[in-house]
């Protein structure tokens, strides 16, 4: 089965304002309902609901879309979630 969001690639990088990840997704055609979605990193998480949240929002079906999560220290993987099911994972590099 193939998953809904899928993730096409992941980089941290650190400046003066802090720790950041950069997370590009990728949505397919598949006409699914996704309400929030769920980064983890490590001991981090990070959500993105489109009925709470007004910065954040879900891509749409094939969308392509880069999201910026500010971490609190190195992360080596960042996963997605959809409703407590992990979807994709990726190596996070530099960069």
């Amino acid at each position: 089965v193939q998953p809904p969001i899928t993730i096409q690639s992941a980089c941290q990088y650190e400046n003066d304002k802090g720790k950041f990840i950069n997370a590009t997704l990728k949505r397919d055609l598949q006409n699914i309902e996704i309400n929030k979605l769920t980064f983890l990193a490590g001991n981090e998480e990070w959500y993105c609901e489109d009925t709470t949240c007004t910065q954040c929002t879900i891509l749409k079906q094939a969308q392509t879309k880069t999201y910026t999560l500010e971490a609190n220290s190195q992360q080596e993987t960042l996963a997605i979630q959809i409703e407590n099911c992990i979807i994709s994972s990726k190596n996070v590099g530099e960069c």
